[in-house]
């Protein structure tokens, strides 16, 4: 029985690395049963996963509502300019 949690164990390091990668590409197979079975004992790796998640769909979200302002000819002092005015 203690064959398998040596497989299955990885650091804290490895699993947010592995959570970050999911984000772009799904993890393989060992991978992704790694994370799963890290993110079920560890709280802290759990949420830094869900909030990953929700800043890059937060992130995604809002670079999809931005106009691509270099792309009409505006220089890029006007871009500038108009970043600084939509900042609160």
């Amino acid at each position: 029985m203690k064959f398998i949690p040596s497989i299955l164990d990885i650091s804290c390091r490895k699993a947010t690395e592995l959570a970050e990668l999911r984000l772009r590409a799904p993890l393989s197979l060992p991978d992704a049963m790694r994370f799963r079975f890290h993110t079920s004992l560890c709280a802290a790796c759990r949420q830094y996963a869900e909030q990953s998640l929700i800043i890059e769909r937060t992130l995604q979200r809002h670079a999809a509502s931005i106009p691509d302002a270099l792309a009409d000819g505006t220089k890029a002092e006007n871009l500038k300019e108009t970043i600084l005015k939509k900042l609160p």
